[in-house]
């Protein structure tokens, strides 16, 4: 489950501050992912508006899910990884392991959604975390989308294919 919706304060200078109340879910699976192996998976999912749901009104904005191939089965490395909106940060940006799907509509329906993963190196969990869409910026001014979403993921289908380095993203020396 995620969501997102708008929170208003008084600055000392007397200006209404916007700011995003937010919160995020996640769930780490441990598996041995295989250095030079190419991994589909796949995830059965359904959304739900939950503000379609219970106001007869649409969510303003679309959740993003996540999905991370990671070194370990922690959801979140250190301290500084989950924000104070308890949003899910992902912190390694590396395309190689990080692939994402916003949902583009409410309508209800079952998805089939697909992250293709060629790995160079073994990672040991898979990091799923869906956040929600929130304002870009915070402050006098700011337009903070309300939303909420739940996703029942009933099936996580996890196939190894042979290596397919086409779907590796080059990654310039010195990033990582």
């Amino acid at each position: 489950m995620c969501g997102n919706r708008g929170q208003q304060y008084i600055s000392r200078g007397g200006q209404i501050i916007n700011n995003n109340l937010s919160r995020g879910s996640a769930i780490s699976i441990e598996y041995p992912f295989k250095a030079n192996t190419t991994y589909e998976i796949s995830l059965q999912t359904y959304f739900n508006d939950n503000i379609l749901l219970v106001d007869k009104v649409n969510s303003n904005g679309f959740p993003t899910l996540y999905a991370q191939l990671k070194d370990s089965g922690l959801i979140i490395d250190g301290s500084e990884a989950c924000e104070t909106n308890n949003i899910i940060r992902i912190l390694e940006m590396n395309p190689n392991n990080l692939k994402s799907y916003t949902l583009n509509n409410s309508i209800k329906e079952d998805k089939t959604i697909i992250f293709k993963f060629s790995l160079t190196e073994e990672k040991k969990a898979l990091l799923l975390a869906l956040n929600p869409k929130t304002g870009e910026n915070n402050g006098v001014g700011s337009s903070i989308p309300t939303n909420s979403y739940t996703m029942v993921l009933p099936m996580i289908t996890i196939t190894e294919k042979a290596f397919d380095p086409s779907i590796l993203v080059p990654i310039p020396p010195g990033r990582r």
